[in-house]
């Protein structure tokens, strides 16, 4: 029994249900009024006592009392749900309950017998008028959080005179684990069926008996019925679950594989060769789905050793005859055999020789070769006349080969020449028929290619800069060399410069290697030292003394622009555990994919790039061991002063063969609802949102997406839905079940000038947005936040529309109205712990329907993040944090700064005071 396991409730819980249940049916009878004599005859143990008034008829409603006893054993933890009803179903209608009731299992009662009363007049008196037998039922129910884990359900028939019925024992367990056993699915191929078994156990590790598992498929090439009969149909993995008891269990990989040999290919079919002559076979074992097997074992047998022997797969011509080879494979389906015949005729007639069976010519596009020669004979020396030759091309192929046989008896010569004309780049294919039309012989063919090769330069065009005036670090740029096809490789490559303009001696172009297979490279290193402002052109020719190579040119470009420069900064981590990578690579590319700076990471991982010219970058970081971390479209503000952006951190991931399954949810900015039916897309790399995603789906209608089966690494989830500005978020996928930050989508609209939307992790749980900027015709600034929310209709036309405490945010500010005049934003971190820097924060900036800008959270201590100005249409970044709160003044000079917060002039500008409303956390309360 179950009931000696010391946290297991047991039937006393059943007692209880039972005993409201009788007082529930005895309360039921008394509101009719019926007041029955009852007869009583005691049953111990498990036999039944029962009391019954006389049978009611259908004028008679008096009460029909019947007592049942039973025994119940629960195998269930505590918490679990014990629900008992009694009902009947009447011959037309749903069913009627007679009592219901229900009871919480809890630890240290006893088994005790059980006996409960009910009225069945109700039963008895439909069945009396349809001239049935009125059955009644006792369900007992397991559940636990609404789930149903068990449940039983006994009917007995009740006539007019019953009196006693015997219950038998009920046993209900609680499932606490659900596996799949998955012996003897190792080996499983196309067209297998096995019956899957599910084990279910209690809490106490206890086999217990699983009732009705439900079986279904995740994804792969399989069909498995609800009762657990698989067939797999197709190769590759396949992913099965079931539930039972109210319990799912993992998910369990099954590998179909095709192992066996369904048949063979045996090539060539029906040959011919000379007496003396030998013949290789080439066999090919393949599986059910027609796929091409190795590490088989294939014999071949001849029918008669008198005209061809077979030693391994080669046949010798013994004396003229036919002969059936066959090949055998014992490795088919369950050990059967597998065979393939051909035949061989052996001709006492001459065969056709040739010197050398195959020629390949490489040319250059629209190239001429020289003359190949092929020496003919036949393999006895006998002369053969009435020789001829022809071509076969690949059909559509424009004929590129010219032949000609010096003589048409034997020996003689076969004269080649291939002309690329206007044939592309590639590999073409001919075949030379050599045969006689007078003579009995067995003919052969010459095998002639042509590869029509180029050198190529990739990228063929490179820019470098803008640098400023007078800029003394330039890096230089790698132009990798390679030809046409692969095969083919590079040799004696020389480089010259001709510079297009008047400026000249700016670049310096050196080979990495004159001759190299398959690749090399030139390296190019600029000098814009005394280059004037503008655009310097040149072109770098690269050349190959092969004759069959082509030339290849780079265009190079300098751009020396004025002083409107500034630097990127990051920090490289371990995205499983956010431990800083030093010696890592980070390469900064323009959109042409140029390289414009490339540093390596300190001790610390962090890293700050060289001075580079404003525009929109890519940001490339490499490390040992790690898959290469991509980071789009980050836009770069310059100036004088050489502002510094910091970048969101690079999350190294491993390379790693493991997946796991991305979820996450998208809502509105502005009122934090969920949006069903959004369009959710996947790209590899941080901040990627164009270009073919690599997996689509929508929302549900709690605004949850999933994707399954990602390979470990970052990636980036956008979203979209018509009536929204388009959201997306970077997230590092290193753990099976991932959970995305949230998605916020702005609504699209064009009545609003700007929207800042702050979102977070899950703590602090409290960050708060902030906005201060001017009021119209007035020399006051106004200031936004949780405590003054402000109005889209009246002055500042700035509304908070979001407050968020609980983490994730989103807290979201709309610019309603724009006026002149420079409007602030800023960050605070209300809950004080744990530190700002740790929140992983974002700002998303809307002009209008246009996200325009991301922010990401600096690694820098401090409780206030100072984002970002914004003056017109002119934003300025910021991006810095600090102890202390910006002023609410406003620049004196009245237009936007862009230099850095760290800047003294910025400083003076911010005047770093602290607002008097500040006061120690938790001496503000939030309502």
């Amino acid at each position: 029994m179950y009931a000696s396991s010391p946290s297991v409730g047991k039937l006393s819980a059943v007692a209880r249900i039972l005993a409201r249940v009788s007082r529930a049916a005895v309360a039921a009878r008394a509101l009719a009024n019926r007041a029955p004599a009852v007869r009583a005859l005691a049953v111990g143990g498990m036999a039944l006592a029962a009391a019954c008034h006389d049978a009611p008829t259908a004028v008679d409603q008096g009460g029909h009392d019947v007592r049942l006893a039973l025994a119940t054993s629960v195998m269930a933890n505590p918490g679990a749900v014990l629900v008992a009803e009694v009902f009947y179903t009447p011959t037309e209608g749903a069913r009627r309950t007679l009592a219901l009731d229900s009871a919480v299992i809890t630890t240290g009662a006893t088994d005790t017998p059980l006996s409960l009363t009910t009225d069945v007049a109700p039963c008895v008196a439909e069945a009396t008028v349809s001239g049935t037998t009125c059955s009644v039922s006792v369900g007992l129910t397991l559940k636990r959080d609404g789930r149903v884990l068990d449940q039983s359900t006994q009917q007995f028939p009740i006539a007019a005179d019953t009196r006693a019925i015997s219950v038998p024992t009920v046993q209900l367990f609680e499932v606490a684990t659900v596996s799949i056993d998955t012996a003897g699915t190792g080996a499983l191929e196309p067209g297998d069926t096995k019956t899957l078994v599910a084990v279910a156990k209690d809490r106490s590790g206890v086999v217990v008996p699983g009732r009705s598992p439900a079986w279904s498929l995740v994804s792969g090439g399989v069909t498995i019925s609800t009762a657990g009969a698989l067939l797999a149909v197709t190769e590759g993995p396949a992913v099965v679950r079931v539930v039972l008891g109210g319990r799912t269990s993992p998910d369990v990989t099954l590998q179909i594989r095709t192992t066996s040999v369904a048949s063979l290919d045996i090539a060539p079919v029906d040959t011919v060769i000379n007496i003396g002559g030998t013949f290789s076979y080439r066999v090919t074992p393949r599986s059910s789905t027609g796929i091409a097997l190795t590490g088989r074992t294939v014999a071949l047998a001849t029918s008669s050793a008198a005209i061809a022997t077979i030693v391994g797969h080669v046949a010798n011509g013994i004396s003229a005859g036919t002969a059936t080879i066959t090949a055998t494979s014992t490795q088919g389906r369950a050990g059967a055999t597998v065979v393939k015949t051909t035949t061989l005729r052996v001709l006492a007639t001459p065969v056709i020789r040739v010197d050398r069976n195959a020629v390949t010519f490489d040319l250059p596009p629209a190239g001429i070769s020289g003359t190949t020669s092929v020496a003919v004979t036949t393999d006895t020396g006998r002369t053969l006349r009435g020789l001829v030759s022809s071509v076969t091309y690949a059909p559509n192929v424009t004929p590129w080969l010219t032949q000609s046989l010096l003589a048409n008896v034997t020996p003689t010569t076969l004269s080649l020449r291939a002309a690329a004309g206007a044939l592309d780049t590639g590999t073409y294919i001919a075949d030379v028929n050599l045969a006689s039309t007078s003579d009995a012989h067995v003919p052969t063919s010459v095998r002639v290619t042509m590869r029509v090769v180029r050198l190529v330069a990739a990228p063929r065009t490179v820019t470098f800069g803008p640098y400023p005036v007078n800029t003394t670090q330039f890096p230089p740029s790698s132009v990798v060399l390679r030809t046409s096809l692969a095969a083919v490789p590079l040799s004696g490559l020389t480089v010259r410069t001709e510079y297009i303009g008047t400026a000249t001696g700016w670049l310096t172009p050196a080979l990495q290697a004159t001759t190299a297979a398959p690749t090399t490279s030139v390296l190019l290193t600029p000098n814009p030292t005394g280059v004037a402002v503008g655009t310097s052109q040149a072109r770098v020719i690269v050349t190959s003394a092969a004759p069959v190579v082509s030339a290849d040119t780079i265009v190079v470009s300098l751009v020396v622009s004025p002083t409107n420069l500034g630097r990127f900064s990051g920090l490289v981590v371990i995205a499983s555990n956010q431990q800083p990578v030093a010696g890592a690579t980070v390469i900064v590319r323009r959109s042409d994919n140029s390289i414009a700076d490339q540093v390596t990471t300190a001790a610390n991982g962090t890293w700050t790039s060289n001075a580079i010219a404003a525009g929109t970058y890519n940001v490339f970081v490499t490390a040992q061991g790690f898959q290469e971390y991509a980071l789009y479209s980050q836009v770069l503000i310059g100036s004088t002063s050489i502002p510094i952006m910091p970048l969101a951190n690079a999350q190294l991931v491993p390379f790693s063969s493991t997946s796991g399954t991305i979820t996450g949810s998208v809502r509105d900015a502005t009122t934090n609802n969920v949006i069903n039916a959004a369009i959710v897309e996947l790209r590899a790399g941080a901040n990627n949102v164009s270009g073919t995603p690599i997996a689509t789906t929508t929302t549900n209608s709690d605004g949850e997406y999933q994707f399954q089966l990602q390979l470990y690494g970052v990636y980036t989830v956008r979203a979209t839905k018509t009536g929204y500005t388009s959201g997306s978020v970077t997230l590092s996928l290193v753990t099976a079940n991932f959970r995305a930050p949230i998605t916020f989508l702005s609504p699209g609209t064009s009545s609003i000038a700007w929207r800042f939307v702050l979102s977070w992790g899950a703590q602090p749980f409290d960050l708060d947005a902030h906005l201060t900027g001017p009021v119209a015709s007035s020399t006051a600034r106004f200031h936004v936040f949780w405590d003054a929310p402000g109005s889209a209709t009246s002055s500042p036309f700035v509304l908070l529309d979001q407050d968020a405490q609980q983490g994730f945010g989103p807290e979201t500010i709309t610019l309603h109205q724009q006026i002149a005049g420079v409007y602030r934003y800023f960050v605070v971190n209300f809950s004080g712990t744990p530190e700002l820097r740790t929140s992983s924060a974002r700002v998303d900036v809307y002009q209008g329907n246009t996200l325009v800008q991301q922010f990401s959270l600096p690694q820098q201590a401090g409780s206030v993040w100072t984002v970002f100005e914004i003056s017109g249409n002119v934003l300025t970044p910021i991006n810095t944090i600090n102890s202390t709160e910006p002023s609410l003044r406003a620049p004196a000079n009245g237009f936007v700064r862009s230099n850095l917060r760290s800047d003294a002039a910025m400083q003076d500008l911010m005047s770093f005071a602290p607002w008097t409303w500040l006061k120690p956390l938790g001496a503000i309360k939030k309502e």
